[in-house]
């Protein structure tokens, strides 16, 4: 009896239950950094399989920049009657910065929970370590761009200001504002996979609503005051003015409006994370 007590006692304290989590709202950060090796080789693999087999590898990542700016600096330089402040081919690349980069990984987050269908049906892990690994991978094809950036500028003979020190803190704001849009739309994919159909259309459709080929200003001085306010208040608009702001001196990235964005994506990512928490105890039984 002595005996059986012992063994009892010896397996219960090595004994782990694992049940749904009842804080919604919390990160799990403990239990991410339990998993953060499994975070680093889900990003190393995506990173090889992105560029396995291809004979440019990485380079690819260089040259499409490259091509975009050469494209939109012959077409719409000489089509828009808009004037840049400095040359078009580094103000379109500012903007394509963070563009680029959002889409990219939204595009991963919101397809990552079908995409890894093995891995949630047949192992226990924390299912945000999956959009953060869409999050922190796009960010390489990000720095090879800031790259060409950087050697854009010299070739122009520009110089970046002290704004430079904001970067960070803009890229920040891309990198949640993608994870918040993965948390509502990646559980929403699993169950109706007409969301990764309609992606690629709404990716086209906040392209053009952004200010990626024209500068903010000029289309908000074309509209009514309500809808200047309501332009202003897209994300990603602020986020490329921005980036506009931190690498080139310009644009008005702390105008009311986009203060008020801002708060929307903190309040969109709070709120993305409590769906997602509720909603990741189904997608083994949903998928």
């Amino acid at each position: 009896m002595r005996l059986n007590s012992c063994l009892r006692m010896e397996s219960a304290r090595f004994e782990k239950v694992i049940g749904p989590r009842s804080d919604v709202f919390g990160l799990g950060v403990g239990e991410l950094l339990a998993y953060r090796d499994m975070l680093y080789f889900l990003v190393l693999r995506d990173l090889k399989i992105r560029f396995k087999q291809s004979l440019l590898g990485a380079g690819w990542a260089l040259l499409q920049p490259l091509v975009m700016v050469a494209v939109f600096t012959l077409v719409c330089n000489r089509g828009m009657s808009v004037r840049f402040s400095g040359p078009y081919d580094l103000f379109f690349l500012a903007g394509l910065l963070p563009w680029s980069y959002f889409s990219k990984a939204f595009s991963g987050g919101v397809t990552c929970i079908v995409n890894e269908v093995d891995l949630v049906k047949k192992i226990y892990f924390p299912r945000l370590v999956l959009p953060l690994a869409q999050i922190i991978s796009a960010l390489s094809d990000f720095a090879i761009a800031l790259l060409v950036m950087g050697a854009l500028m010299a070739w122009r003979g520009v110089a970046p200001g002290p704004n430079l020190l904001l970067l960070p803190v803009f890229l920040l704001l891309a990198a949640l504002f993608a994870l918040a849009l993965s948390l509502w739309l990646a559980p929403l994919n699993v169950r109706f996979r007409d969301v990764q159909i309609v992606l690629p259309f709404l990716l086209q459709v906040l392209f053009m609503l952004s200010p990626v080929m024209y500068p903010m200003e000029a289309v908000q001085g074309r509209l009514p005051p309500a809808l200047r306010w309501a332009y202003g208040l897209n994300p990603v608009a602020a986020i490329i003015e921005g980036f506009r702001f931190s690498i080139l001196g310009a644009g008005q990235p702390f105008a009311a409006p986009c203060l008020c964005s801002y708060a929307a994506v903190v309040l969109l990512a709070m709120g993305g994370l409590a769906f997602f928490n509720h909603t990741q105890r189904k997608f083994a039984d949903v998928i």
